[in-house]
């Protein structure tokens, strides 16, 4: 927020799980516990954490709920196109949605709705 876009070349070389997500969606904000558990454990490895907002505010809300939350990962604002549909990974229909990337930019999983626990049972293997 407030900077530069980013791409997913940014991160070359890590593993990236976008979390698509609102500040009204209750099911998005309650998994954010599990998304910094995710990233503290994995940050080593080259795990990086981003959640792409789709407030419809954009900034104005995001930027608020960021600082609130005190998040050790980026928040970031999707753009319009992004959010009427355009991502690399088809349209995101329902929050939250979390999209993981490899280290050589290969979408590994897209997942609508919050994580089963046999996907954060399983998340070891995308680091091996």
């Amino acid at each position: 927020m407030g900077g530069e876009p980013v791409t997913l070349g940014d991160w070359e070389g890590k593993v990236v799980l976008v979390s698509f997500f609102a500040t009204w969606c209750f099911p998005c904000i309650l998994e954010i516990p599990v998304l910094q558990k995710l990233y503290e454990s994995y940050a080593e490895e080259g795990l990086v954490v981003v959640l792409a907002g789709m407030d419809l505010e954009g900034e104005k809300t995001l930027r608020i709920y960021s600082e609130v939350s005190g998040l050790a990962f980026p928040v970031g604002v999707v753009s319009e196109r992004l959010r009427e549909g355009g991502t690399w990974v088809g349209a995101i229909q329902e929050l939250p949605t979390h999209v993981l990337i490899s280290r050589r930019g290969e979408v590994l999983f897209k997942k609508a709705g919050t994580f089963s626990p046999e996907v954060l049972g399983d998340f070891k293997k995308w680091f091996r």
